[in-house]
């Protein structure tokens, strides 16, 4: 909830782009983007650089805060916090006995947030790539999708798994 989010929100919002742009050399697309309605963006997921620098070039172009999905074992700590402050929602991969129970509530939020005119964002092969190399994809995507009845505007990123991969 925006509301409770106070101050790191908006700090997150302009020193994370200033420090993630740093890597980024070329953005190509963004007018693909629906700046009238909510969205679910997909991208590739390769590099720990995709998580922050995604919102870095969404919210400034939207002017709105973007919603990930994200694995629920990085919510604790002061990153825990940080990823509740900007609005992301916890998902479980780990093989547990709630999972699914967590799961489903993870997609009804991301549903009530499409609702309320906010986009998603989601890694569809759920976790990043051990090689570079694009992994197949789950079916959270489509769940959402079918479930919001809103567009998926796939993202490609290229380049990052050579910056910060996973066995880094």
């Amino acid at each position: 909830d925006s509301r409770r989010m106070g101050r790191p929100y908006p700090i997150g919002r302009f020193i994370v782009p200033v420090i993630i742009r740093m890597w980024i050399k070329k953005v190509e697309g963004l007018e693909n983007l629906p700046k009238d309605r909510p969205f679910i963006a997909a991208a590739n997921h390769a590099s720990y650089l995709d998580g922050p620098m995604l919102p870095s070039v969404i919210v400034p172009y939207l002017n709105k805060k973007i919603h990930f999905l994200v694995e629920d074992t990085y919510f604790t700590g002061l990153m825990g916090k940080f990823l509740y402050w900007a609005g992301c929602i916890p998902i479980g991969f780990e093989k547990h006995k709630d999972r699914d129970k967590k799961n489903k509530a993870a997609l009804g939020k991301a549903v009530a947030y499409i609702r309320k005119g906010e986009p998603i964002g989601i890694f569809p092969e759920g976790e990043r790539s051990r090689d570079g190399k694009l992994r197949k994809g789950k079916i959270g995507v489509a769940i959402l999708a079918l479930k919001s009845k809103v567009p998926v505007v796939p993202i490609g990123i290229i380049g990052s798994y050579k910056i910060f991969p996973r066995s880094s």
